[in-house]
């Protein structure tokens, strides 16, 4: 074990330092949010709070039907959420998630002292609503701070400069939404960026090592899909990598994958009685893909408030990576480029492309991997005077990250998509 912690101890004091930077706002938020009877701080959107209160119900009620807490917890008091918030769906057992539960699944672990130490008996009072906010925040933390560890041991299989590894590390962590958004609650995001993570760092190991990790990768690749259905783009791109270029690998890759399909296929019988119903098709979200692509496109490129250019510019290096990946017929990071620029094409068509009142390109977030792979191996060939200016532009990327975590609660509203007022240092206090 000491070898092994000597070997990555980069890694690990740049995971450690992170860490520490994605909770540094948190005992002040708690306290605000104590203070004044709300919530706003600590939870950066409505959509996280499901997850968020699902391993309350896994470990203190042995459920993960809502009903129990539905009348308690003031988050579901708000008129716009009664009688049926749009979070929750009414399934064969009572309320459950509407959207996919393995983010809280995930999470369980880290309530899981706390809870059994009887710290949060019961959810009616709002000190304990907010305590157990704070444990999803501390989860979510957790979880972005495996992406940028992996992040850091993806980057040693394409380059041996550390200090420029380091760098980027840095960047990837706080300047870009993996600190906004997947560090700060629960999201889907959260866990989908980590799964990401480790499926690009074993086929990346399976082709520079030629190790062998594909019932791993099958794994991981089937549990993207029922994490996020949205992650069908990558997983397809990758089973098409394993068919076309390790034929011999496809057999374990699909024992790996298996699982995950009947699991999903069981829970959606169990919960919607058709294994081909899940969450978002129950509450009808299938039919929000009506928007024109093209606004959504042209958005995460140059939206001041949602845009690449704007958000985090030295990302606009992946796409010059994933042309030269693909010019350089490079078999495995093209098809990963392929899968990334379809996953946006697709995303683009989403009614809320935007990410609705939330921070940056966050229907891109658990791309970043992807993003930040291709950036990378930019970078490291750039001439000093370019690195020069993408050191100025990593600063500008903190700096608008910091400010929209500190200031902004990492939120954004669709209004103000195509305006400077998200990145501006605000100059009256927040309401909240």
């Amino acid at each position: 074990m000491p070898k092994l912690i000597r070997r990555n101890k980069i890694p690990l004091l740049l995971a450690f330092f992170v860490f520490i930077i994605y909770l540094a706002n948190l005992p002040i938020d708690y306290t605000k949010d104590l203070k004044n009877g709300l919530y706003r701080r600590m939870v950066p959107s409505d959509d996280v709070i499901p997850n968020t209160f699902l391993p309350y119900l896994v470990v203190r009620e042995k459920t993960l039907v809502f009903d129990k807490i539905f009348s308690t917890v003031n988050f579901f008091d708000d008129p716009e959420h009664k009688p049926n918030p749009y979070f929750l769906v009414k399934a064969t057992g009572g309320f459950i998630c509407a959207y996919p539960i393995i983010t809280g699944i995930m999470a369980t672990p880290i309530y899981f002292v706390p809870l059994l130490l009887n710290k949060i008996p019961e959810v009616t009072y709002h000190e304990n609503i907010i305590k157990i906010a704070a444990l999803g925040r501390v989860a979510a933390a957790f979880y972005a701070t495996i992406s940028v560890f992996l992040f850091y041991k993806t980057g040693e299989l394409v380059s041996s400069d550390k200090k420029k590894l380091a760098l980027f590390t840095i960047f990837y962590a706080l300047g870009t939404n993996t600190y906004t958004v997947s560090s700060r609650g629960l999201w889907m995001h959260t866990t989908a960026q980590v799964f990401f993570s480790l499926i690009l760092y074993l086929l990346l190991l399976a082709e520079t090592k030629g190790k062998n990790y594909f019932t791993l990768i099958g794994l991981l690749t089937g549990l993207s899909v029922v994490n996020r259905p949205t992650a069908i783009v990558i997983a397809f791109m990758v089973f098409g990598y394993v068919v076309l270029f390790k034929r011999k690998q496809l057999i374990p890759f699909l024992l790996g994958a298996t699982p995950t399909v009947i699991f999903l296929a069981i829970y959606n019988w169990a919960n919607f009685g058709s294994p081909f119903i899940e969450g978002y098709a129950a509450r009808g979200a299938a039919n929000d893909w009506g928007a024109n692509p093209l606004i959504g496109m042209a958005g995460y490129f140059i939206s001041p408030a949602r845009g690449f250019l704007f958000i985090s510019p030295p990302l606009l290096l992946a796409f010059v990576g994933m042309y030269q990946k693909i010019k350089a017929q490079d078999r495995l990071q093209t098809m990963l480029a392929l899968g990334v620029l379809g996953s946006m094409i697709m995303m683009a068509r989403w009614d809320t492309w935007d990410g609705a009142n939330a921070f940056g390109c966050r229907m891109l977030t658990e791309y970043l991997p992807f993003f930040g792979l291709f950036a990378y191996t930019v970078f490291i060939k750039l001439p000093k005077k370019l690195i020069l200016l993408m050191l100025v532009l990593f600063i500008y990327s903190f700096y608008v990250h910091f400010n929209a975590v500190f200031n902004r609660k990492s939120r954004c509203e669709g209004n103000d998509n195509w305006n400077f007022y998200c990145l501006k240092f605000p100059t009256k206090k927040a309401q909240y």
